[in-house]
């Protein structure tokens, strides 16, 4: 692999979303303290998954963008520290 720090960067991003834990949900939106906002969002994520094939690219990019501004921040800084920590 380059020793190029985007390269690394989008490296691990892309395998990171390829291998896209089942309950990434709950990592990054904790149900204790999240509650409603975890439930839909796992409804929303399992609307794409339906339509699309469980945890395919397509359903965690049509899932990404489908996030408002605050929860585009917290998943990004959730995700960035699992794949740089």
């Amino acid at each position: 692999m380059s020793s190029n720090p985007n390269t690394v960067l989008i490296s691990k991003t892309f395998r990171f979303l390829h291998n896209i834990p089942y309950d990434f949900i709950d990592q990054v939106w904790d149900p204790k303290t999240t509650g409603w906002i975890n439930a839909h969002l796992k409804g929303k994520f399992h609307s794409y998954c339906r339509a699309d094939g469980y945890a395919s690219p397509n359903a965690i990019l049509s899932f990404f963008a489908s996030l408002d501004d605050e929860n585009s921040r917290i998943f990004c800084e959730a995700i960035a520290k699992k794949i740089n920590p």
